[in-house]
């Protein structure tokens, strides 16, 4: 489990989803409680709170979310992933 501690650190410090920290820690507890395994809690909840510490970022809120917002969110992380084939470690997404 170290990769987990490490992976926390690094959620922790790129991964803040601001306001909606509460809303991503309910969303994870129903998962958790609906039976889901550990990995799959923490994968979900981690895509959950990247959307929302990049919708922080952009500055927009969440009423405003569409389907537009979402192809942009999808470009966003489509980006990041090229920067990591390319660089060979994780970019700050």
């Amino acid at each position: 489990m170290p990769k987990l501690i490490g992976h926390k650190a690094h959620r922790d410090l790129f991964m803040d989803p601001g306001p909606l920290g509460s809303a991503v820690d309910a969303f994870a507890r129903d998962l958790t409680s609906l039976g889901y395994t550990q990995l799959t809690v923490i994968n979900y909840a981690d895509a959950a709170r990247h959307f929302a510490a990049w919708l922080r970022r952009t500055n927009i809120v969440l009423a405003c979310v569409d389907g537009a917002v979402v192809d942009q969110f999808a470009r966003h992380v489509a980006a990041a992933v090229a920067a990591d084939d390319v660089n060979g470690s994780p970019a700050a997404m």
